[in-house]
């Protein structure tokens, strides 16, 4: 009986072997979330290979090594984070890839890539003009979500009327931070800005200026101005960031 592989790769740390030639694909989503989200979206493409399953289970523990792996019902399986999965299965598993049209008769092995794509949630934050506190927050937290792989991505808005543009003296500071904010034109918060968000953080606003009802709106009112202490304000909302990536994770 020929045997079949099956590689369910949710990142591009995985690849097919050289040599191997593409068969088919396909998309799947997954379980909807607890709050009647959609699931994640998986698109996937099947390839065959004269290799043998058993060769490429021997070659991807070399390079992937046992750390992450596994075997269960037949089947040798690698993670790389929550996301990535790599399985080796024989065709008596079953797959995904039996929705492709027959391999050759040469074939050994069938490859299977497949990508998410995981809807983020949003966490709002608003200083009073959006182009200073709120700016500051959303940059450190999108560099943290990066890093850490976390489903989440920030975005800044003001509660009043917003600046004309970014304030020469914040973009300098977060330029040297790594941060490009310079053409970036701070708007005034929607309606559907505090209800698609999955977190609302205020930072020192007048929320009365704001229709925010039915919204649970976080206060960082301790922050000090970015006119009288810039590095002192961004210190003060670093801090509030750690905790609050430490609140959402615990969440996970």
């Amino acid at each position: 009986m020929v045997q079949l592989l099956l590689m369910t790769i949710l990142a591009s740390a995985f690849e097919a072997p050289a040599g191997a030639q593409k068969l088919c694909g396909g998309h799947v989503t997954g379980a909807m979330s607890v709050k009647g989200e959609p699931g994640p979206h998986i698109t996937w493409t099947a390839y065959h290979s004269r290799e043998s399953r058993d060769a490429l289970v021997r070659r991807y523990m070399r390079t992937l090594g046992s750390k992450e792996h596994s075997r269960d019902r037949g089947c040798d399986r690698w993670r790389d984070g929550p996301d990535a999965v790599l399985e080796v299965c024989a065709v008596s598993e079953g797959g995904p890839w039996s929705e492709c049209s027959s391999a050759p008769r040469d074939a050994k092995s069938i490859i299977m890539i497949s990508s998410m794509a995981r809807k983020k949630e949003t966490v709002l934050f608003m200083c009073p003009y959006g182009g200073a506190k709120s700016v500051i927050a959303a940059s450190y937290f999108n560099r943290i979500a990066a890093e850490q792989s976390l489903p989440f991505v920030a975005v800044a808005a003001a509660a009043e009327t917003p600046y004309d543009a970014v304030p020469p003296n914040v973009a300098a500071f977060l330029e040297g931070e790594g941060f490009h904010v310079a053409g970036l034109k701070p708007r005034r918060v929607e309606a559907s800005d505090l209800r698609g968000a999955s977190r609302v953080v205020s930072i020192d606003c007048d929320l009365t200026k704001l229709d925010a009802q039915g919204a649970a709106v976080e206060r960082w009112d301790d922050v000090p101005k970015v006119s009288v202490d810039l590095p002192g304000s961004a210190a003060a909302i670093r801090k509030h960031i750690a905790t609050l990536v430490d609140q959402l994770k615990s969440r996970r």
